[in-house]
């Protein structure tokens, strides 16, 4: 403050020392506007102060905990006009607790004489960061509402003499209105702008003010039709008294509005504004935030694991609003976005929308009428007449593909035709067009050359999964500890954000309806995890078509230690990660080839889908080509999965070979080969699994390093080790008889015995055993009770006249 006392006496004296020295007028008005603008500038220029945007709930939260209601009622605390400090950062200002200050903002790259907002500066008990809290929308006003500068830092002025606003009489506002606005909605707008005034609010011309229904209204979620838009945004467009007034500060007045003594009107006005950036937002739960903690509750805008993909769409559409339309002439702003179902495409669209402080608009193409052109003309035309009004704006267009689905080329042309037209219309601002589907295969390549750029949300990772978890773990306010989120991202792959919020709610409805609690804390336990887990892959494996596949376990595959620990080593590599693609089991049939891919896929908690080979063999020219594309895109919607081809040796037999005249055969391996080689990416955790009884007959491409680089064989137990380990399994559920134990049949075994044999062998035993319980229970006189499990005891008898039955003697 004596700094700008003695720069103001100091230029007061040398410019009466200037109009008493120089003889030329002219000469003496342009140094004493150098030097007054030189007053300006170093009087502007005070002291500059790191800062942090903080989201709204949270600031709200610490005002109301530190400042009573009397306080904040008697000085007119509202959030968006006041910076939050320290106590020592207030005492090296030289300031005191509640004081109106200029504020202005420092950006990178501009020497222009910034424009000064008055603010409430107020002090925050136990906070001891050099860092002032600010809300963004205070920020963006602070900017004079300029999206395109970037702020390094705060410059925070006391004034040469105190200030207060007054209470204006009259003031002229704008409200941005939804796409979707009917008088009912204007009715519930009116009461929610005369509570929000019902205490003074302090505005300038210019300013953004966010209103927010729910604070405001909040019996409006009672209504009998709620409105879907909790959020407004107004516009102060004009007051009655002259509030933009350039003086010494360059800054711009404010004055209170009250319902009482201001009249308020709203008026058409073209706003035509970007909104405040944000990007960061509060959790749901803050009942237990305060100063120290603060940061534990703020999350990021863009969903956990999907930060690239939301950095890269921020990236495409950052040229057009930073920079004049004109400069881009024919390009238009309009991108595709494409991913499955679920996988939070639109949630990260509209956290796009907000980090670049753009309105959010979306809209279904499905609800446009593509069979008659008359209508579909109308209804868009309509539709973008509304849009233009409310630029700059992010339009989301849903479903896309619905305008793909034509019957003819023609209609699909003519369809086409009208939506360029209408994104072809000048604006003063942009309309970023995002387009979504499933799949970039369900567009015509008509409608794929529209688009500038494209960007998939492709199936997570699992340090992915893991962040998107903990992102809406922390967002809900769900309590997981670290190592049972490691267990749940685990037993998810393949999961994505719709998957995870399905699995809180039935996880949630699991522990409720076993625990009977009635209470809203609700603390998950492990067991409502994992059922909740099991209920989900179920849908989904039958959502993809994929045949229910009995729980296998490595206990009920006897025998085959060397094959499952190759496969593994295959699976899981221990060293150098170096990770196989596919194995090739070969061997005679009856060996355990598919109950072995059965429990890899168990013990692994892979997805499993197994394939015939003639199934996906078709009389029709690119049928069958068709059907491998299909099978593998499945699995890499279900990843990780092990795709299990059976009969291999029908479905890629070695090229040239083939006597069909279409050469179906040598397309569906050509198909294969590709589709394999595509695996290949660290992210699609697909295993291919491939079974034979003549490997002799594949074709040599489908054995090289890279497809199916391994080939294990698969044969019949030979020594007596494996032989008891295969019994062993298949009896596992039998009672036998105390004085019978399987290693008396291991002799009487032949060598080369495959487990199919020794199955049927256990089972024709059970049976044998079965029968002479019921007859010797027919032959009794006496009325017993029937026959329970404790009374079938297999003996060695069962067992021997099995294998007589069964041939396998030796």
């Amino acid at each position: 403050m004596a700094i700008q006392r003695k720069y103001l006496f100091n230029y007061i004296s040398f410019i009466n020392y200037v109009l008493k020295s120089c003889f030329n007028r002219t000469k003496s008005l342009d140094i004493i506007s150098t030097m007054l603008h030189d007053l300006r500038v170093n009087i502007l220029f005070g002291s500059e102060i790191q800062f942090k945007c903080v989201p709204d709930n949270i600031l709200e939260k610490l005002v109301t905990h530190y400042y009573d209601n009397i306080t904040i009622l008697k000085h007119n605390l509202e959030i968006h006009n006041c910076i939050f400090v320290s106590q020592e950062t207030l005492n090296k200002l030289k300031l005191n607790n509640m004081q109106w200050v200029l504020v202005n903002v420092k950006t990178t790259g501009s020497n222009s004489l910034p424009l000064s907002r008055y603010n409430r500066i107020i002090v925050l008990n136990s906070y001891k960061e050099s860092v002032c809290i600010l809300t963004s929308t205070n920020l963006f006003n602070l900017t004079d509402c300029n999206h395109t500068c970037e702020v390094c830092m705060l410059r925070i002025i006391k004034p040469l003499k105190d200030f207060e606003p007054k209470i204006t009489p009259k003031v002229s506002i704008s409200v941005m209105k939804p796409l979707i606005f009917n008088a009912e909605t204007q009715k519930l707008l009116d009461k929610t702008l005369y509570n929000y005034f019902s205490l003074p609010k302090c505005v300038s011309v210019g300013d953004i003010i966010k209103l927010d229904l729910k604070k405001s209204y909040p019996e409006s979620e009672y209504l009998v039709e709620p409105t879907s838009i909790s959020i407004y945004y107004i516009k102060i467009v004009e007051m009655e008294e002259r509030s933009v007034k350039v003086n010494l500060y360059n800054c711009k007045n404010k004055f209170y509005i009250s319902n009482l003594n201001t009249k308020l009107n709203e008026v058409h006005y073209s706003t035509n504004t970007y909104l405040p950036m944000e990007k960061e937002f509060a959790i749901n739960n803050l009942k237990n935030v305060n100063i120290n903690n603060f940061n534990d509750f703020i999350l990021n805008i863009f969903p956990g694991g999907m930060n690239d993909e939301g950095e890269l769409i921020v990236s495409m559409i950052k040229p057009f609003i930073q920079q004049s339309l004109t400069d881009f002439q024919s390009l238009k702003p309009i991108f595709l976005v494409y991913g499955v179902n679920g996988c939070g495409k639109e949630l990260l669209i509209e956290s796009v929308s907000k980090y670049l402080g753009i309105q959010y608009i979306s809209q279904c193409c499905f609800n446009w009428p593509t069979n008659n052109i008359a209508q579909f003309k109308k209804r868009i035309e309509y539709f973008f007449d509304d849009i233009r009004k409310m630029t700059p704006c992010l339009l989301h267009l849903e479903n896309i593909e619905a305008l793909c689905l034509s019957s003819t080329k023609d209609l699909e042309q003519e369809i086409l035709d009208i939506f360029i037209r209408q994104i072809n219309v000048k604006t003063n601002n942009p309309i970023i067009i995002i387009a979504t589907a499933n799949s970039r295969e369900d567009l015509s390549p008509v409608f794929l050359r529209l688009f500038l750029q494209s960007q998939q949300v492709g199936n997570l990772s699992k340090i992915n999964r893991e962040q998107l978890l903990k992102w809406i773990l922390k967002r809900d306010s769900v309590a997981l500890d670290n190592i049972m989120i490691k267990k749940i991202v685990d037993h998810t792959s393949g999961f994505n954000y719709t998957n995870y919020m399905t699995l809180l709610l039935l996880a949630v409805k699991n522990h409720m309806s076993v625990h009977n609690i009635k209470s809203t804390d609700v603390i998950l336990e492990e067991s409502d995890i994992m059922l909740s887990i099991e209920k989900i892959n179920l849908v989904f494996t039958k959502s993809i078509g994929a045949p229910s596949v009995q729980v296998v376990k490595w206990d009920d595959v006897g025998g085959l230690i060397n094959v499952k620990e190759e496969i593994m080593s295959a699976l899981k590599p221990s060293t150098f990660n170096m990770r196989r693609s596919g194995i090739l089991l070969y061997g005679p049939p009856g060996t355990g080839k598919t109950l072995l891919a059965k429990a890899v896929a168990t013990e692994c908690k892979y997805n499993f889908l197994s394939i015939k080979g003639p199934e996906l063999l078709n009389m029709y020219i690119g049928q069958s080509e068709a059907n491998v594309r299909e099978v593998f895109n499945k699995a890499r919607s279900a990843v990780p999965c092990i795709l299990f081809f059976d009969e291999l040796d029908s479905l890629a037999p070695k090229r040239g070979q083939n006597g069909d005249s279409g050469g179906v055969g040598d397309r569906v391996v050509s198909q294969l080969l590709t589709e394999m080689d595509g695996m290949t990416s660290e992210n699609q955790q697909i295993f291919v699994l491939g079974a034979t009884n003549r490997p002799d007959l594949i074709d040599s491409a489908l054995l090289r390093p890279g497809r199916l680089d391994k080939s294990v064989y698969v044969g019949g137990c030979n020594d007596k080790e494996s032989k008891l380990h295969v019994l062993k399994a298949l009896t596992k559920k039998f009672n036998l008889n105390s004085n019978f134990h399987l290693e008396d049949l291991i002799d009487h075994l032949p060598d080369q015995v495959t487990g199919a044999e020794l199955y049927g062998m256990c089972h024709n035993a059970w049976l044998n055993c079965a029968r002479r319980v019921i007859q010797r229970r027919l032959t009794h006189i006496n009325n017993e009770q029937c026959a329970t499990d404790e009374n079938l005891l297999v003996t060695e008898e069962d067992f021997m006249k099995a294998m007589s039955e069964s041939f396998i003697l030796k």
